[in-house]
């Protein structure tokens, strides 16, 4: 997932470089998606760990 992240982010920074938003939103939405999973899933490691 991180390396997907990566990805993201690289691909998102590729299309506002070129003025390219026509799909800028839906890779931002699948960032957004990945970070609030991977933040939830260590919460949820924390909190078994307390």
């Amino acid at each position: 997932l991180l390396r997907e992240n990566a990805a993201l982010i690289r691909t998102i920074k590729e299309l506002q470089n070129e003025g390219n938003n026509d799909n800028l939103f839906d890779y931002m939405k699948q960032l957004h998606r990945n970070i609030l999973w991977l933040s939830l899933l260590a919460d949820e490691t924390s909190t078994k760990n307390q």
